[in-house]
């Protein structure tokens, strides 16, 4: 009478424990499953991390590269302007002392001719017309029909005396300063021409020389703002191009 009862309860037993070892196994099945999305998240992410770091060194390589490219260019122009800068103060140096030559002779010029035409007009009397006439022939800027012409009129025997000769065959009073100046003609009137001359010269190369010195000053701005730009830019290029140096060391590991 107890075997029913028996069968009953083995089966029962039977069934639970299919359960709890179906339960398990699920359990188990679904650990499986979540440990390998798991695995292939991990796994992916990784791969993901690979990908950005080799993407981070190739861009890193690019910057630099770039940078490098950028700043040789750069550098070029530096120097090419600090040549040219160079050049340009040398080309205003020299300019400049060819004006104080020119300046200088002009003006000395100018100074002879005043003292010869003062001399002249003074008279005979004062005895210094051949010395003055000397005096302006030996300047570097008079020209060569003009010192040959002033030579010429000194060479005669006796300057003033000469010139008292012509002013008495001439009916003229031969002591007064007027009548010697007078009688002097065609010198005087070339020496005065020879004084117009030379203001006109040394006022032309003051023109010129005001012209190249304000010129120069423009150009030398110039450079130094594209020297001070291009300096500057070169400053921040290097330093982008150090850290992107680093941020690749780092990547890489």
């Amino acid at each position: 009478t107890l075997f029913p009862y028996t069968t009953l309860f083995r089966s029962a037993k039977a069934t639970k424990e299919k359960e709890e070892e179906a339960t398990r196994y699920e359990e188990y099945e679904k650990f499986c499953l979540d440990n390998n999305r798991e695995k292939t998240r991990s796994i992916k992410k990784g791969s993901e991390k690979v990908e950005k770091l080799s993407a981070d060194i190739e861009q890193a390589d690019a910057d630099v590269a770039q940078m490098a490219k950028d700043i040789g260019v750069l550098d070029g122009d530096i120097s090419t302007w600090e040549m040219e800068s160079k050049e340009a103060a040398y080309t205003r140096e020299k300019g400049k002392a060819e004006f104080d030559k020119a300046h200088g002779e002009l003006t000395e010029s100018i100074s002879a001719v005043e003292r010869a035409v003062d001399t002249i007009k003074a008279g005979p009397k004062t005895g210094f017309v051949q010395t003055s006439l000397l005096e302006l022939s030996s300047q570097s800027r008079v020209p060569e029909s003009a010192r040959r012409a002033i030579m010429s009129f000194i060479q005669k025997p006796d300057t003033e005396t000469q010139l008292m000769q012509d002013a008495m065959e001439m009916g003229s009073s031969p002591g007064g300063p007027a009548t010697f100046e007078g009688q002097s003609g065609g010198v005087l009137s070339m020496v005065e021409g020879l004084g117009e001359k030379f203001e006109e010269q040394r006022e032309e190369v003051e023109k010129e020389e005001t012209t190249e010195k304000n010129a120069n000053e423009m150009l030398q701005a110039d450079f130094a703002d594209q020297l001070e730009g291009a300096n500057k830019n070169r400053e921040k290029k290097a330093a982008f191009k150090a850290q992107r140096e680093t941020e690749k060391a780092d990547a890489s590991g």
